[in-house]
């Protein structure tokens, strides 16, 4: 399975890209910081952590 990191601070903007990627299978983390990305990609060994 295909995995996307969505980030962007605009939570609904977050939440259409979640849903356009899920529809099309992709494993989708979402971070609505910077911040929270780097810790999104450290804690997931999948995204190079």
């Amino acid at each position: 399975m295909r995995h996307i990191l969505i980030v962007d601070d605009a939570k609904e903007i977050v939440y259409l890209f979640r849903k356009s990627f899920e529809a099309r299978r992709f494993r989708v983390t979402a971070a609505h910081s910077g911040e929270a990305a780097l810790q999104a990609i450290g804690d997931d060994p999948s995204m190079g952590g």
